[in-house]
């Protein structure tokens, strides 16, 4: 008898104007641009053939719009979760990655990881939402031991959701990428943990 696995399929939301344009997007909702929509169109064409149970999103409309197109499919409950939006920048959302690069050093993406109680103004610190999307991966894993479940959110969001399910270390985490309407792949096996068999997959959105 075969030991029973759960597999989370992980979608980062197409590209939006703001993707673009290099501006910090955090919680601003700004919505799919006609490309993001054809990315999200590709993945779902990609994974039309595969079993899921269930879906969950940022409630962000580029990250729940991503997963009506790809849920087309396989007509699933899509689940909204707060836990899922991105990392909150208050002030700064709107702004360019370089001029928020010359606010504070912990705001620089490579260095972001090392101040993770450092909170921009009216906005999130890297702790804040590792305690968010921790609590989430818990939950998840409960409800859901031995199905497969698709999750679209965000940059930021993800490489921690991902680091969470593999046990990278904080520090890390900035080595790992997703880019828009990426693919990232990790099954949960009672025996062997987690095993990552994707990351990052992006070639069916470019061709």
């Amino acid at each position: 008898m075969s030991t029973p696995k759960t597999m989370i399929y992980i979608v980062r939301h197409g590209e939006t104007d703001w993707n673009i344009g290099s501006r910090m997007q955090g919680h601003t909702d700004i919505p799919l641009n006609a490309k993001g929509r054809e990315q999200a169109r590709k993945i779902a064409s990609h994974l039309k053939e595969i079993h899921l149970d269930i879906m969950y999103t940022s409630p962000l409309s580029r990250a729940y719009e991503t997963a009506r197109i790809i849920n087309v499919h396989h007509k699933v409950p899509v689940i909204t979760d707060v836990s899922l939006r991105e990392r909150q920048f208050g002030d700064l959302e709107g702004k360019t990655y370089e001029e928020v690069n010359k606010f504070h050093p912990a705001l620089i993406f490579s260095e972001t990881w090392n101040y993770p109680d450092y909170h921009p103004p009216g906005g999130e610190s890297v702790n804040d939402i590792r305690k968010r999307i921790t609590e989430f991966t818990t939950t998840i894993l409960q409800k859901n031991s031995g199905k497969s479940m698709l999750i679209v959110s965000h940059g930021v969001a993800l490489r921690i959701l991902i680091g969470t399910f593999l046990g990278t270390p904080r520090e890390q985490l900035d080595r790992l990428h997703m880019g828009n309407a990426a693919l990232t792949v990790i099954e949960i096996s009672q025996v062997h943990g987690p095993i990552l068999h994707i990351i990052n997959y992006q070639a069916i959105t470019e061709s």
